[in-house]
């Protein structure tokens, strides 16, 4: 199937090629160069998403890290202190996770190319969305954290301080729908 398709493609390079610019545009030509650019446009935006992963390493392993500790403390809450474990729901939520930090993240990462001619704006813009994607899996781990060990991790100030602060995010965000 594979060397079909690209005999396809080569196919329609030729036609590209061969037609004069005199011919004009015909409906061949716009078929084959349709087929090009759907042929290529995934070896373009694979190379894209290589360089940025390349470039961001260090912020893409925070927040797999931040997702597994938040699997691994949230799998030991629901088995050992609230004892409602079900390997379903289990994968289910990680699954969910997962997916959300990959997709959010990756709409976030892209608003920074719609405002790259404003270097300040890039600045503050990726630092929040970055954040904002970090703390997803983050404050899951910092609820069972303190389920865990019976509210005294982290202490209660710094605790109330995080959840007040996602509390009014949240009816700041609510106010605006």
């Amino acid at each position: 199937m594979k060397f079909i398709f690209l005999t396809n493609v080569f196919q329609s390079l030729k036609i590209l090629v061969s037609t004069t610019a005199s011919s004009g545009m015909t409906v061949t030509k716009l078929i084959a160069g349709f087929k090009i650019a759907l042929f290529l446009s995934p070896m373009v935006v694979w190379a894209d998403l290589q360089n940025w992963a390349l470039s961001n390493v260090l912020y893409i392993n925070l927040v797999m890290m931040a997702i597994f500790f938040d699997w691994l403390l949230g799998s030991l809450k629901h088995w050992l202190w609230t004892q409602d474990f079900h390997w379903r729901e289990n994968i289910k939520g990680i699954v969910v996770k997962s997916l959300l930090v990959l997709v959010v993240g990756a709409i976030f990462e892209g608003l920074k190319y719609l405002t790259r001619e404003a270097s300040i704006v890039i600045t503050y813009l990726t630092m929040i969305l970055r954040l904002t994607v970090f703390l997803y899996p983050a404050m899951s781990i910092i609820r069972s954290s303190r389920i865990i060990s019976d509210g005294k991790f982290p202490p209660a100030g710094i605790y109330n301080a995080i959840e007040k602060w996602a509390e009014e995010l949240g009816n700041k965000q609510e106010k605006h729908k």
